[in-house]
């Protein structure tokens, strides 16, 4: 791990950076168990990236940020896929401004996927290359690591979303959406959203027709903008359905910042 000094010494430093970073680190072992594996985690305190966090598996950039209750509280911007071995690469924004209360959750997951699929002493670098960019897009790696963190930490469901070993959704959005919102409705409800489904369309030979609230109704701990969101990523019409993840990605940050959740 690479952490610049923070605003402890340093004028720039948005906050203190290096005591964060020990926090995190410390939760993450205590949630995250990697054997032979290598992750490189950088900070800087401020955009002048003097911790370089944009060549990092996994870098923050401080920032300060709006919690729930819309109070300012100290956060980071979170990057992924920085590449410095064999070819150099420099890293994209995965979520932007996040209280480091909520950050700490959504690293947590990007390590939890490393931890299923890696092979044996494969470096997060060398993981991204093989499977994660390889099989999947990179909306769909910032929906994983919110819906997740909305399903347990919001919601405290605990019900995972995990991709698939061998995915065959070829990287493209609307494939990817589809399939998880079958997912999500089985793991929510216990059934199935459709009969059966060929090459990403619903067998619709007794369609089931389904209202925005029906995951909300077959599980009464799922908030309306959830089962919406899953209508949304299932609808037997494909021109109805969505087809980028920003239109399922605002319904999850309403769950996020809603008052009564």
């Amino acid at each position: 791990m690479i952490v610049c000094a923070g605003s402890k010494t340093c004028s720039f430093g948005v906050i203190e950076n290096k005591s964060d970073a020990i926090e995190m680190a410390e939760f993450l072992s205590s949630e995250i168990s990697l054997d032979n594996a290598m992750v490189r985690m950088n900070w800087s305190g401020c955009p002048k990236g003097c911790g370089v966090h944009g060549i990092a598996d996994i870098g923050f950039e401080s920032c300060k940020a709006k919690d729930a209750e819309g109070n300012i509280v100290d956060g980071v911007h979170i990057y992924v896929g920085g590449k410095i071995t064999r070819l150099a690469k420099e890293a994209r924004t995965l979520h932007k401004s996040l209280p480091i209360t909520e950050a700490k959750y959504h690293v947590k997951y990007l390590l939890k996927n490393y931890a299923n699929y890696k092979y044996k002493n494969e470096s997060y670098e060398a993981f991204d290359d093989r499977y994660l960019s390889e099989n999947y897009s990179f909306q769909a790696l910032r929906f994983y690591t919110k819906v997740n963190y909305v399903l347990n930490e919001k919601l405290d469901l605990d019900i995972e979303l995990v991709f698939d070993s061998e995915p065959t959704t070829f990287r493209k959005e609307n494939l990817e959406i589809f399939h998880f919102g079958l997912k999500l409705f089985r793991l929510l409800t216990g059934e199935n959203r459709y009969t059966g489904v060929e090459d990403f369309e619903p067998v619709l030979i007794r369609p089931r027709k389904l209202t925005k609230d029906e995951v909300s109704k077959l599980n009464p701990k799922v908030p309306y903008e959830l089962s919406e969101a899953i209508y949304m990523m299932t609808h037997q019409d494909n021109k109805v359905r969505a087809r980028v993840f920003s239109e399922i990605l605002v319904k999850l940050e309403s769950i996020i910042t809603s008052p009564e959740l």
